[in-house]
């Protein structure tokens, strides 16, 4: 993977008419990063914001630090260079996207002490009282009548 240029998109600088005169200001443009060190409790924040269905997590979980413990954090110390952050144009973390090169080969899993454990087939799978598979005889619901 070639490496991303390291210098973000400048702000545009914005000129407003008011009735004084013209007022200058400066509009901050957002744009996407490599993740900083410095972005933990942004991404920590995000995270919680986001961890239940994409909705807030926070009265859900027994403590602050559950979601990005699990989901953020170990990404981006493990494997910063797929951990990215959408600036506000401020420097701080407002979204963010965060990956690992090799979760089927399971080495970021091996790398996190994950280990691999046999599960038994739990059979089909059922969602509004429909299998997800064709069932056959053994797998149909039992009806009494």
């Amino acid at each position: 993977m070639p490496p991303l240029s390291r210098a973000p998109l400048r702000p545009k600088s914005v000129r407003e008419r008011s009735r004084s005169g013209i007022v200058a200001r400066t509009e901050t443009t957002p744009f996407i990063r490599r993740h900083r060190p410095s972005d933990r409790a942004d991404v920590a924040d995000i995270r919680v914001r986001t961890a239940h269905e994409g909705g807030d997590s926070s009265g859900l979980c027994p403590g602050p630090e559950l979601m990005p413990s699990l989901f953020a954090h170990p990404h981006v110390e493990l494997e910063p260079d797929f951990a990215f952050v959408l600036d506000d144009g401020t420097g701080r973390a407002v979204g963010h996207v965060l990956g690992a090169p090799d979760t089927a080969g399971r080495t970021f899993y091996g790398r996190l002490g994950c280990e691999r454990s046999d599960v038994s087939d739990p059979g089909p799978v059922w969602y509004l009282g429909r299998p997800t598979s064709r069932p056959t005889n053994r797998d149909a619901p039992s009806v009494t009548r």
